[in-house]
């Protein structure tokens, strides 16, 4: 799989020192995935997720395996974009609007952990990379029996971390459209408004339709505790009030989540990357969201899908 996927030209912000001047739209340049991609993620065998059902040759195409194949490269573009927007003085107001000023550094260090490339796979997430990706296996198979939750979208199994480490996508992920190329579906061809999300298609404010299926890994992605948690001396959760009420879902909630919590909520991660790469792409400022609009995400019975 990762001969195909290293080889799919991706439109990418790569980090600042990349970069010596604030990213542009005509910054940005496609390129190909690092020749070392496939030591930080893997995915076993021909190709395989860890689920037979995950077969390479289902019909149609786009099929499910395809769709997780280019997710990878959508989960990485995010974290690049955020990683980039950060440090951009145009663009430092986003940042602001998810997370407290102090926390700048640290948040930064979750999305390069994420993403960058170490020189040394054995090098500690703080030296800017994390060879830890390598141990989470996407799957269909529902380990933990709870994809029955008509909200949940996903959820990391990291019980028997680090031998056992899944990363169960729910059926309903699969409705999620993307960003970058996928196999199977030209981006200018017939159809291919039921693959890629577009800036026409996301609208005017940050919303659930900027959810691709690259978020949704993403989001758990900053779940992962041999990864992330270092950073902040606490594993980032999915933030819920005294009652076990979630606080922290979704595009309305990241935005009214008390932002001392915000560092440790997995969904803020992914609604700021996904506006951080929004606003470049398409070249326009969002609109604060919506409750009750931009939080009813039809692909988690009308509410903001949950992981």
């Amino acid at each position: 799989m990762y001969s195909k996927l290293s080889s799919v030209l991706v439109a990418t912000i790569f980090v600042s020192n990349v970069l010596s001047s604030p990213i542009t739209k005509d910054s940005i340049t496609a390129l190909s995935l690092p020749s070392s991609f496939s030591r930080h993620i893997r995915v076993r065998a021909e190709p395989n997720t860890g689920d037979e059902d995950l077969n390479p040759d289902e019909e149609p195409h786009p099929n499910k395996l395809e769709k997780v194949e280019r997710a990878f490269n959508d989960a990485f573009e995010l974290a690049g974009y955020a990683t980039t927007v950060i440090d951009d003085p145009n663009r430092q107001n986003i940042f602001t609007k998810y997370f407290n000023e102090e926390d700048r550094a640290n948040v930064r260090k979750v999305f390069a952990t994420i993403w960058t490339q170490p020189s040394d796979p054995d090098a500690p997430a703080a030296d800017g990379g994390s060879p830890f990706l390598g141990e989470i296996m996407v799957q269909q198979a529902d380990s933990r029996n709870l994809c029955g939750d008509p909200r949940l979208i996903a959820y990391l199994d990291q019980n028997n971390a680090p031998n056992d480490v899944a990363l169960v996508l729910c059926s309903r992920a699969f409705n999620k459209k993307g960003v970058t190329t996928i196999q199977g579906q030209d981006p200018q061809g017939p159809g291919a408004e039921n693959h890629y999300l577009t800036c026409d298609s996301i609208g005017d404010n940050v919303s659930f339709r900027m959810n691709s299926l690259g978020m949704t890994l993403l989001h758990e992605y900053t779940h992962y505790n041999r990864m992330t948690q270092s950073i902040f001396n606490a594993p980032i959760i999915d933030q819920e009030d005294a009652s076990g009420n979630p606080i922290g879902y979704g595009p309305v909630q990241v935005r009214t989540l008390d932002k001392a919590l915000a560092k440790l909520n997995a969904d803020s991660y992914a609604y700021f990357a996904s506006e951080a790469l929004w606003t470049v792409l398409c070249q326009k400022d969002y609109g604060d969201p919506v409750a009750g609009q931009d939080d009813n995400d039809p692909d988690c019975n009308n509410t903001s899908c949950s992981g």
